[in-house]
């Protein structure tokens, strides 16, 4: 009886360390995109200052905006 109820709990014990592992991968994943995009916002705040200033044309805004947002 003892036996069984090892098994029991460490197949449950399988599926708890594969739940930890696969939430640390996921909260990894998404703070290696947040610290991405946190670079990209003062390069597009930038451009936006130069298209406000008129240094800059439409098209070229559109263009390095893409290029950024990318």
């Amino acid at each position: 009886m003892l036996n069984d109820n090892y098994w029991f709990a460490s197949g449950y014990m399988w599926i708890f360390w594969l739940l930890i592992i696969f939430i640390w991968v996921v909260l990894a994943i998404g703070y290696n995109r947040n610290k991405k995009q946190d670079k990209q916002w003062p390069a597009l705040d930038k451009l936006v200052d130069r298209y406000s200033r008129g240094e800059i044309n439409h098209e070229e805004f559109e263009k390095k905006r893409k290029e950024l947002t990318d």
